[in-house]
């Protein structure tokens, strides 16, 4: 991607390009498809990929969470997964009142039904409704606590990634590494140097890490500030744009049940 002060035109998307400088060796660089546009020339130079590479492997360290802040927000996301359990339990008590509901009535319709006071058709209608109401409120249960577990597991996932990402990226292979990108960043921008100047987060990173972050400048939880200080900037500069844009976080409700396949080699 251009920076904001590569000159026209801005946040580009850039291609990867070859050029052979002998019959045996090649090198590999970002180049501005506009940059030989006569109507719209770019005058952005090429990069070298070993540069962007380094850029990127940069930004990793700087965003990696100490192990004393995903600690924190362990803590902070196992609140909020109680928190969700109890809003969750009356919905729950509800289906379990439902189920009991349905169970009553299937047991009146087979006695109605025994004593011959139900039509045939009639109880292999109502059967046949109640059945699939029971089976709608049971899949609704399970599907509620699933939900929850899956929530919890990915944040886990994403406490544990985002604690090494600096390490795993650095030891990834180069196809492993663009899905580690992909999981991580929404978009990227590049400078005229290979260096980060913005990024964007994905989800549950963005939040995770806006965690972390407000967690290191205020040194909650008992974290010495001290310490924190060591950690580094989370966000590159004042100048980037993440996710979340200022806005309050709710770890959970920012999660998304994809999880982030893309992240484990």
């Amino acid at each position: 991607m251009h920076g904001p002060n590569a000159g026209p035109p801005t946040h580009s998307r850039v291609r990867l390009s070859q050029r052979a400088t002998r019959p045996w060796r090649a090198y590999h660089y970002f180049i501005c498809p506009k940059r030989h546009n006569d109507s719209v020339r770019c005058t952005r130079r090429a990069v070298r990929i070993e540069r962007v590479e380094a850029g990127i492997q940069d930004l990793y360290t700087r965003i990696g969470l100490p192990a004393v802040i995903v600690r924190s927000l362990r803590l902070s996301v196992h609140r909020e997964m109680a928190a969700s359990t109890a809003a969750a339990h009356e919905p729950a008590q509800q289906a379990k009142r439902t189920q009991e509901r349905l169970n009553h009535e299937r047991d009146t319709l087979m006695q109605a039904y025994y004593a011959d006071a139900v039509p045939g058709t009639v109880f292999k209608k109502e059967m046949a409704r109640l059945t699939d109401e029971m089976v709608a409120t049971e899949r609704q249960v399970d599907t509620s606590r699933k939900q929850l577990a899956d929530v919890e597991q990915i944040l886990e996932d994403a406490l544990t990634v985002a604690a090494n990402c600096s390490l795993h990226y650095q030891a990834a292979p180069d196809f492993v590494r663009r899905q580690i990108n992909q999981g991580f960043f929404d978009k990227i921008w590049i400078s005229e140097d290979g260096s980060v100047e913005r990024y964007e987060l994905t989800e549950p990173f963005a939040a995770l890490m806006t965690h972390g972050s407000s967690a290191m400048s205020q040194g909650s939880n008992g974290v010495r500030s001290d310490l924190l200080a060591k950690a580094g900037d989370l966000g590159g500069n004042d100048s980037t744009p993440t996710s979340e844009r200022g806005r309050g976080v709710n770890v959970i409700d920012m999660v998304e049940l994809r999880g982030f396949e893309p992240l484990t080699p």
